[in-house]
């Protein structure tokens, strides 16, 4: 590992809360104690939910190029390729494309994983069509996005924000053993542990409030705890499914 990465692995605790969750869901569907497993991460920016994980990690994103992109910090520009090339020790390939077009061959991945983009993408069934393409058979997909239950969509970037039964019913056209659970709770978590809290080197106001971030998002984690939480409570939604083994009736085989 690199200091980058063991000093984020030493302030995991204030790591945001579904980042969490996805990091100890990657840790059990690729441990340590088996060969390392490929990792799709879709939409990952600098990927910090992989930090530590055995596998070899693939990002694939869009470049940063919109003013929405800029302001809400989606994408990959020059900075953050370079960072990513000199902070990582598990990221073996970097792809910039659009994720409903991707040229990712076929049956590559052991696992995908897409933390907050679905709700960014137009056509969510040639996204996740082509999420099932990529993906091995047997292989996983793990996701979180904003619940619309809980969380009207104010994002000028999101184009939906799916009920728990409507994501569902959506991966099951897909995927098989499909979970989706509540994480991040309404209110003073949801608040305090899923925001950033690393400071803005040019905005020196934000160092005067860093240690007040810390603690509060310290707390908020501690508060959040480890299960799940009431769908009619959260503000994210989390997600895994599995790509059947066998194909479904009527469904033409990945395998060449």
């Amino acid at each position: 590992m690199t200091s980058y990465e063991r000093l984020y692995r030493f302030l995991s605790p204030l790591m945001p809360v579904h980042y969490r969750k996805i990091w100890r869901m990657l840790r059990r569907l690729c441990p340590g104690t088996e060969p390392s497993k490929r990792i799709l991460d879709v939409g990952g920016r600098k990927s910090p939910y992989t930090i530590g994980v055995n596998g070899q990690v693939t990002i694939v994103d869009l470049p940063r190029q919109s003013e929405v992109q800029r302001v809400l910090a989606l994408g990959l520009n020059d900075e953050i390729l370079a960072q990513l090339s000199r902070n990582r020790s598990n990221i073996v390939e970097l792809r910039l494309e659009d994720i409903t077009k991707t040229t990712c061959e076929t049956e590559t991945y052991d696992v995908v994983v897409s933390v907050e983009v679905i709700e960014h993408v137009p056509d969510d069934t040639a996204y996740l069509s082509q999420i099932h393409r990529v993906l091995k058979r047997g292989g996983h997909f793990v996701l979180t996005t904003p619940n619309g239950q809980a969380k009207p969509n104010m994002n000028p970037d999101h184009v939906r924000h799916y009920r728990p039964a409507e994501l569902e019913t959506k991966l099951k056209e897909t995927f098989c053993d499909v979970s989706v659970l509540g994480i991040v709770r309404q209110g003073f978590v949801h608040r305090h542990a899923i925001g950033g809290w690393v400071p803005q080197l040019r905005n020196p106001a934000s160092w005067i409030r860093m240690p007040w971030r810390i603690g509060m998002a310290l707390l908020a984690n501690l508060l959040e705890g480890h299960g799940p939480v009431p769908t009619d409570r959260a503000n994210q939604l989390f997600a895994i499914a599995r790509k059947p083994i066998i194909p479904k009736q009527g469904e033409a085989s990945d395998i060449s």
